[in-house]
């Protein structure tokens, strides 16, 4: 017999795949990290928690903790849908972008700054400002929480063993920076 925890979890759903007949598991997005969660009976036609584990939607979840085997969610509550983004092929390709970002650069524990950045973009996205400049920003952002900071005005690579750290100058026949 395995011995159930209850605790209180909010995060964002990122993805999605299918177990079983009538369970989905959920690849979800929390402060803390990316946890991946089991919904039992989420696809059968009379699941109440069905529109609560959306994708992208920003959920509160209550979620029972199971020994050697994935936490169960046993309640749902959504906080934000962004239907728009479902609603919407090209802001919903970007938004997917963006979750599969997280899902490839990051496996357990983040930062809050991560799962906040997140939001930040499903809201900016869904609002409707532009979606490739927000998208570019998020990457920067991304890639910043990452490690990897790009440098605009010093060379970073080596030369003959050593490092290069020379300025870096636009090129003559750029028109733009």
């Amino acid at each position: 017999m395995t011995h159930a925890k209850l605790y209180r979890l909010d995060g964002i759903v990122l993805g999605r795949r299918d177990q079983g007949e009538a369970d989905r598991v959920i690849l979800l997005l929390a402060p803390t990290g990316r946890v991946d969660l089991l919904a039992r009976g989420i696809r059968k036609l009379r699941s109440r928690k069905a529109g609560h584990l959306e994708l992208f939607c920003r959920t509160t979840l209550l979620v029972s903790s199971v020994k050697d085997s994935w936490d169960i969610i046993s309640q749902a509550e959504a906080l934000a849908v962004h239907a728009g983004l479902r609603d919407d092929f090209l802001r919903g390709t970007y938004a997917r972008y963006v979750a599969e970002l997280v899902l490839r650069f990051f496996e357990g524990e983040t930062e809050e700054e991560l799962y906040t950045l997140v939001d930040v973009v499903f809201d900016l996205l869904e609002e409707g400002s532009d979606p490739e400049r927000v998208v570019r920003w998020y990457e920067q952002r991304l890639l910043n929480l990452a490690g990897f900071r790009p440098e605009w005005d010093r060379c970073v690579g080596e030369r003959e063993g050593r490092r290069c750290n020379l300025p870096l100058h636009p090129r003559p026949e750029d028109s733009q920076p």
